[in-house]
């Protein structure tokens, strides 16, 4: 009885639709990944093990967060 309800209903075309979307996600970040430059991921290697007060150059992460204003400056 379910089984014809459910049938009967027209929904068959959302798995298609969901495994469409999953297979262009995927693809897409496949892409993003396979294009980035090796240079971005050598910058990205070393992330983990640097300093917290680091953010992957010369800046600190306080510049980054207030816009490069010192405390003093109000």
């Amino acid at each position: 009885m379910l089984r014809d309800v459910i049938g009967d209903a027209g929904l068959a075309f959302y798995p298609q639709i969901a495994l469409i979307l999953f297979l262009l996600v995927f693809v897409s970040i496949c892409i993003y990944v396979f294009m980035k430059k090796r240079s971005d991921w050598d910058a990205a290697r070393y992330m983990p093990l640097q300093d917290t007060d680091q953010d992957c150059g010369d800046r600190n992460v306080a510049e980054t967060i207030d816009g490069g204003k010192d405390e003093a400056d109000g």
